[in-house]
């Protein structure tokens, strides 16, 4: 059952792979079963139902913001953010840029400046002899557990804390449920500028749907639900509070510190893969700072 679950999660956002399956389960239980044809239909409309919400939600941001589509040089942002955790993170995934964006900025629109941040430990701490290992626990992983808070005060509008943890093994991907999000809070700052962070822990969110939330307040902890690698976030400032009915926003984050990371580079040359560009990933504007893969980063004074 929990691979079941893997491979579903996995393929949720697929529309493509949702329609095949659908078809696919209409002739099996309509040829195989002999089930009442209405059992197939729902079945069919089920799967139909999400490959909609994705290409609809593509076409419906499409349609409003055609290829003007706000980027750093023509969006301001109308508050001042801080990043969603305490303590110093690296930035995995993501950034300003095309070559730096994140993995599927150009599938879901709500992910073209989404971020990926983890904790990265000492090579001296998960070296082998021979090979670098990593663990097969997610609660041996440093980002495991640490407190997430809100980039500045809001009212969340949408909570989800009901999936499990994902397994971890290595450089493997798994999706143990059937959200690709996992464990979500979104938070609505300002009129069109939400917060959404997600891989939360399970149980961990302390806030409920219409609380009103202080920047730097704890709103949950660090997990690995959802379709992850190993526990880390995935966080994005968005245009509206619905995964697929919004547009990624750029977003400069206030009063932080920021350097090229070096464990970054060891973990990819350890693990035998390709270092990904991060170039320009580094762009401070005053004390407004745009971030991108390959930094350490953390909140300056009190956030820290």
């Amino acid at each position: 059952m929990r691979k079941i679950r893997s491979v579903l999660g996995r393929y949720m956002n697929n529309s493509v792979f949702l329609i095949i399956a659908g078809l696919l389960i209409v002739i099996l239980m309509n040829d195989w079963l002999n089930l009442p044809p209405i059992w197939s239909w729902v079945v069919l409309a089920i799967f139909f139902n999400q490959a909609f919400i994705t290409i609809g939600g593509f076409i419906l941001v499409l349609f409003r913001y055609g290829f003007k589509r706000p980027n750093e040089k023509s969006y301001t942002l109308k508050g001042e953010y801080i990043l969603p955790f305490k303590g110093a993170w690296t930035v995995t995934g993501g950034g300003i840029g095309k070559e730096i964006a994140h993995h599927s900025w150009a599938i879901i629109p709500s992910q073209r400046y989404a971020y990926d941040f983890s904790v990265l430990e000492d090579d001296e701490d998960i070296a082998g002899d021979d090979e670098y290992i990593l663990p097969t626990r997610v609660e041996e992983y440093p980002a495991y557990g640490k407190d997430i808070i809100a980039i500045a005060d809001g009212e969340v509008v949408r909570v989800s804390n009901k999936h499990v943890d994902s397994r971890t093994n290595g450089m493997k991907t798994f999706c143990d449920t059937t959200d690709q999000n996992g464990n979500f809070v979104v938070i609505k700052h300002y009129t069109g500028e939400y917060s959404w962070t997600c891989h939360l822990m399970p149980e961990s969110i302390c806030v409920k749907k219409g609380d009103k939330v202080k920047q730097g307040q704890v709103i949950a902890k660090c997990g690995n639900s959802g379709n992850s690698t190993a526990p880390h976030i995935h966080f994005q400032l968005q245009s509206s509070r619905y995964f697929h009915l919004s547009v990624g926003l750029p977003i400069a984050f206030t009063n932080i510190e920021a350097k090229q990371s070096t464990l970054y580079e060891e973990l990819y040359r350890e693990t035998g893969r390709d270092i990904p560009s991060r170039a320009g990933n580094l762009i401070i504007v005053g004390n407004k700072t745009y971030i991108g893969r390959g930094l350490d980063v953390e909140n300056k004074d009190e956030f820290r």
